[in-house]
């Protein structure tokens, strides 16, 4: 038993004796040398900016719409007896032309009626004009018999004498008979549905046979002489017009061009809206382009609903950067943009004066005239911090 626990012991001891000597050896070790991580400057990529100077174009963006909606109505009831080929939807028309025909029937035979009473008080008034010049010989040849009549007077029965009375009324009644034989032709007239203006059709809304009466919808279109677009602008923007308020009858010009493929239409500033937007704080100016459906074989029509772009005359500016809009940073103290100057980063104060899509005109006093732009983002920014350039 005691052999036993003396070789348990001799055990333990053993093991003691290691750790120990193992922590001994590892408090004794000698520290390996330290090396100081170098701190890694954040990489940019620039991107080359130049100043520019010059007339600076302020570009808005608008719809085209019809310059006058047209509604074509019925103005004499009666049966759908002819419609045009360019009553459809879609369809082109020139100031004139009959669309619609109502039966003009019953119509033609009002005018008859209505000359025929015309007819009847002309004879009248002759007859009445006879008699006066009659009744004056007669009075004339009394006084020449008599040497004692006197002329009559100018009261009524004094005219009575020379029959005026009846005159004035068969003269009234042609003028009467005169005023519907005019309505007559008028309401026969109104059978044709003319169009006012040239243009195209928006919506049919009868054919033929159909019945309608006063006042029914017949068509709807607008007016293609000329576009209209209103251009929204802030009023940063519209500052930088000159001319915009005080131009007069002077026609500012503008340049309107399609998204779609680039085709462009030179217009003009037909007018500026009175009142700011409450909602969105922006300017209404309104652009006419003329003719905007005569097409070419290269190019299509401006067509009403097309998304387009318009460019006006703006002010010329000694100094002016276009810039990338994520290039354009917020800070405390207003938009600044940030540079690349010998390997550190330099921040710039900016104004914006234009905004437009994807770029920004600013200017920037401080900013030299060729600068390598930062356009990325980083996390930690302060003004002097070394930065590493990629190349392109």
């Amino acid at each position: 038993m005691r052999a036993h626990l003396k070789s348990i012991l001799s055990v333990l001891g053993i093991l003691v004796a290691g750790i120990v000597a193992t922590v001994m050896l590892v408090a004794l070790r000698p520290e390996p040398p330290r090396e100081a991580r170098p701190v890694q400057a954040p990489l940019v990529q620039p991107r080359p900016l130049e100043a520019q100077s010059g007339a600076l174009p302020v570009y808005g963006t608008g719809t085209v719409e019809p310059t006058r909606e047209i509604n074509l109505a019925a103005e004499v009831s009666g049966r759908i007896v002819a419609v045009a080929p360019s009553l459809v939807t879609g369809g082109a028309f020139r100031a004139g032309d009959v669309l619609a025909t109502i039966d003009p029937a019953d119509y033609e035979n009002a005018v008859e009626i209505a000359e025929a009473q015309v007819t009847q008080r002309q004879v009248e008034v002759l007859q009445a004009q006879q008699e006066v010049a009659l009744a004056r010989d007669e009075w004339d040849r009394l006084r020449s018999h008599t040497g004692e009549a006197e002329a009559p007077d100018s009261t009524e029965l004094g005219r009575l004498v020379y029959r005026e009375p009846q005159l004035r009324t068969a003269e009234a009644a042609l003028r009467s008979a005169d005023a519907q034989l005019e309505d007559a032709r008028t309401r026969l007239e109104r059978t044709r549905g003319r169009a006012p203006c040239s243009g195209r059709v928006r919506t049919k809304a009868v054919d033929l046979g159909q019945y309608v009466a006063p006042g029914q919808a017949v068509a709807s279109g607008y007016a293609t002489a000329e576009g209209e677009i209103a251009v929204p602008l802030s009023s940063r923007e519209a500052d930088l017009i000159d001319g915009l308020w005080t131009r007069g009858r002077a026609r500012m010009p503008a340049t309107v061009t399609r998204d779609t493929d680039g085709a462009a239409w030179e217009g003009y500033v037909h007018r500026v809206d009175g009142a700011m937007d409450a909602a969105t704080r922006q300017i209404q100016v309104i652009v006419r382009v003329p003719r905007p459906y005569a097409a070419t074989e290269k190019r299509a029509p401006l067509l009403v609903g097309t998304f387009a772009q318009v460019a006006l005359p703006g002010r010329a500016l000694d100094r002016y950067f276009e810039v990338p809009r994520v290039a354009v940073r917020d800070s405390d103290t207003g938009a600044q943009v940030w540079s690349v100057e010998d390997g550190l980063l330099a921040m710039h104060p900016v104004t914006v004066v234009q905004d437009v899509e994807d770029r920004v005109v600013v200017t920037a006093p401080a900013l030299p005239d060729r600068a390598a732009l930062i356009v990325s983002d980083l996390a930690v920014v302060t003004e002097g911090l070394p930065v590493r350039t990629a190349t392109p």
